[in-house]
């Protein structure tokens, strides 16, 4: 087989990480045909490793919301889905319901699915959030987004890349029993490739601090006044991974440092602008200079 047809630089990472990039673009495809399109959406570190590519760590599992009634006819049933674009033949195998230690949790469950065709493709973990009301989503709440798979990109609904780094805020932001932040270290290395990648969705000031807002009062919070001190107890886990995957933020502190100089200006004052007007203290980031720039009456940077 000459190259993996996932585009360019994914046929410079290892055959395992392929196939397991296909097998994830191949469930996308069976889902994209078995869901209604405005009903689900994918999120998580899946959808920075389309926006980013194989500059990010693979991720475990594709997390996915979806609408109770459809997984449950669909996906926490042992079932045959959907072909996938090769004519691959995809079975969900095995699901459960996620327990949470804090006992209070949305419903969660995960799944397995296997895949049978041309190439051994590993089964895809799935991450059900279960939506009790299929809403359809606005264009605010969803981009559309492009898989690399093997027949062409995988076209799906995805959460923004604002709301990606406002969830990903969320979860390194809660506090659990003690004061201890209730997150994984992966949670800093992920906002942090994804701020300083040029491929990912441009990013503005005022709309990043409503998102945060609308996300954080989903969860009954408000935005926190500054970006939490990492544990110390990730310093060895950090400096692995930095040695390992080649992070280019430096040690622990630096790059908690690093994140709280993009993170603060949207911290400092995260109330929406009423009326629906333009913010005039509205800017862009820039990964390049790692700075928001002003942006001028013409909505350009000054």
């Amino acid at each position: 087989m000459c190259g993996s047809g996932l585009g360019a630089g994914w046929d410079s990472r290892p055959l395992a990480d392929r196939h397991h990039v296909l097998a994830f673009a191949i469930t996308l495809h069976s889902l994209r045909t078995a869901l209604a399109s405005d009903s689900w959406h994918l999120k998580g570190s899946a959808a920075l490793s389309a926006w980013i590519g194989p500059a990010f760590r693979l991720p475990n599992d594709l997390d996915l919301v979806v609408p109770a009634k459809a997984a449950a006819q669909r996906l926490l049933v042992p079932s045959v889905l959907p072909p996938g674009p090769r004519g691959e033949s995809l079975h969900v195998v095995r699901h459960e319901p996620v327990v949470f230690s804090s006992g209070s949790s949305p419903a969660v469950h995960r799944a397995l699915v296997e895949i049978r065709g041309p190439q051994m493709l590993p089964p895809v973990l799935l991450g059900l959030n279960l939506a009790q009301k299929a809403k359809g989503l606005t264009r605010e709440q969803i981009t559309w987004l492009d898989f690399p798979g093997p027949a062409g990109a995988v076209t799906v609904p995805s959460i923004t890349g604002n709301r990606f780094l406002t969830q990903k805020l969320v979860r390194y932001s809660r506090l659990r029993s003690g004061g201890r932040i209730n997150t994984h270290w992966r949670d800093l290395a992920d906002m942090l490739l994804a701020v300083a990648h040029p491929a990912f969705p441009p990013l503005r000031l005022a709309a990043l601090r409503r998102d945060l807002v609308t996300e954080m009062t989903e969860h009954g919070r408000t935005p926190p006044d500054r970006l939490p001190t990492p544990p110390a107890e990730w310093l060895d886990f950090w400096d692995t991974a930095t040695f390992v995957d080649r992070l280019p933020f430096g040690r622990l502190p630096e790059a908690a440092g690093k994140l709280a100089r993009f993170w603060e200006p949207v911290l400092r004052c995260p109330e929406p602008v009423p009326g629906g007007k333009s913010d005039p203290m509205d800017a862009v980031w820039s990964p390049d200079a790692w700075r928001w720039n002003a942006l001028c009456p013409s909505s350009t940077p000054c």
